[in-house]
Order: C-alpha cells, then structure tokens, then sequence
C-alpha cells in the first residue's frame, strides 16, 4: 500500500478486523507501521467507506 508518508508497505489486516470489512484498491485506511521493520510493513487498522471518504476530502485532510 502507498503510504501518505511515499513509502510503500506490505500490510496485513488483523483476524480481529478481518473478518468484518473488505480492503479493495483505492480505498482510504489507517495504516500503523510496525515497531521492527516499520518502512516496509504495517498493520490496517481501519478502513473508511466511501462517504467517510468525500467528507475527508471536503475538510481537507486527504487529497
């Protein structure tokens, strides 16, 4: 996933998350790198649905 910081990482989504929401392309998540290994990996620990989306866009936090 590329990463707001330009670094692209390899990302995993916890059994705890995993079960309830869908990752797909383009989507807007919350990504929190890993302590070791932290530039190339990390953990999703949220996903935005479409409307969460445009409102962030609106306000300005997202391009």
């Amino acid at each position: 996933m590329q990463c707001k910081d330009g670094k692209e990482r390899i990302c995993r989504i916890p059994g705890k998350i995993r079960r309830n929401i869908w990752v797909r392309d383009n989507d807007i998540v919350i990504i929190v790198p890993w302590q070791i290994g932290g530039d190339k990996k990390g953990d999703v620990v949220w996903r935005y649905n479409k409307m969460q989306a445009e409102w962030l866009r609106r306000q300005g936090h997202i391009q």
